[in-house]
């Protein structure tokens, strides 16, 4: 019982102490203008190993972003660690500009999510005063709690259990369904893309690979490009994984720029168009996740709901 109650109160100050530390980082970008800025170039400070080999932890990138604001065009430069998930040519990165002191950061860095987590710490104090006030008498109205015969502990903690569910389940929404969708929706919009005419081939020389470790045996390979646009080079990774020797170091590859916005893409393969159905597997595991979590969520808060009206 004990136990349980520390645990309570030492989960609900921490939530507390991230949901204070959120606000206060939320209250410095109050006055700021969400924009879009568009990735004018890239330079990348790669750290080999060996050969054609880029260690990813110890390489990083500047990327230098365009926006307009007021009628001024703005150009501000953002180092990044590492090289694999940072922005590249012609991606729009959603940003923050203080209107105050002028003073910006990319949205996901100002982002704040400090309303959750108060909340979160506000569910953990408030089970930790319940227990102490009548732990053993909560305990045995949850373990007498049914669904015809309910009761005020049990109905919460219904409805406790049901808005995790619902949180789990928006994060399976945009957490794994995208990455299970891309390798699906990819070569469709690139191959509608190039009907369309909005693709421009580009002859491009492989620099090397990227090397990316996120484990012990997690080991993961991206390709490096720089082509000639405009009278300078521009230089480019793939966000797709792939063999450590499918691409060579000074050989010369095609790669697609989209004239509208600027982005590079690699043409598909035939083996990513047969991975297509396999795909789908992934894919149809995350949707039975989602719907799984969403209808016990639904169902939960739906008990929970009757249990306290019952109540």
């Amino acid at each position: 019982m004990w136990a349980l109650i520390l645990f309570s109160l030492l989960l609900g100050c921490l939530f507390l102490y991230l949901a204070v530390r959120s606000f206060l980082r939320r209250q410095e970008w109050r006055n700021a203008v969400r924009l879009n800025a568009r990735v004018a170039e890239v330079q990348y400070r790669e750290v080999r190993r060996k050969g054609n080999i880029i260690d990813d932890g110890r390489s990083s990138a500047v990327v230098t972003l365009r926006f307009f604001y007021e009628g001024r065009e703005w150009t501000e430069q953002k180092e990044y660690q590492g090289i694999v998930g940072t922005p590249t040519c012609g991606q729009t990165v959603p940003i923050c500009l203080n209107q105050g002191n002028r003073t910006w950061a990319p949205w996901r860095e100002v982002r704040s999510y400090w309303g959750l987590l108060l909340a979160l710490s506000v569910l953990c104090l408030q089970i930790t005063a319940a227990l102490l006030i009548d732990g053993r008498g909560i305990l045995a109205a949850l373990s007498d709690f049914q669904v015809e015969s309910p009761n005020l502990p049990g109905s919460l903690f219904l409805a406790m259990i049901g808005a995790i569910l619902a949180a789990c389940a928006y994060a399976c929404v945009w957490g794994l369904l995208p990455s299970a969708v891309r390798p699906i929706l990819a070569p469709i919009c690139w191959a509608v893309k190039d009907a369309l005419g909005r693709l421009e081939p580009v002859e491009a020389r492989c620099e090397g690979v990227i090397c990316r470790e996120t484990g012990d045996d997690d080991v993961s390979y991206y390709p490096l490009f720089s082509a000639l646009e405009g009278g300078r080079i521009v230089r480019w990774y793939s966000g797709d994984s792939v063999s450590r020797k499918k691409y060579r170091a000074g050989e010369e590859y095609t790669l697609y720029r989209d004239r509208n916005t600027g982005t590079y893409t690699l043409a598909p393969t035939p083996s990513d168009v047969v991975r297509i159905p396999f795909s789908l597997i992934p894919l149809g595991f995350g949707l039975m996740l989602f719907l799984a979590l969403a209808v016990s969520s639904a169902g939960m808060l739906y008990l929970a709901a009757c249990g306290l009206l019952r109540v």
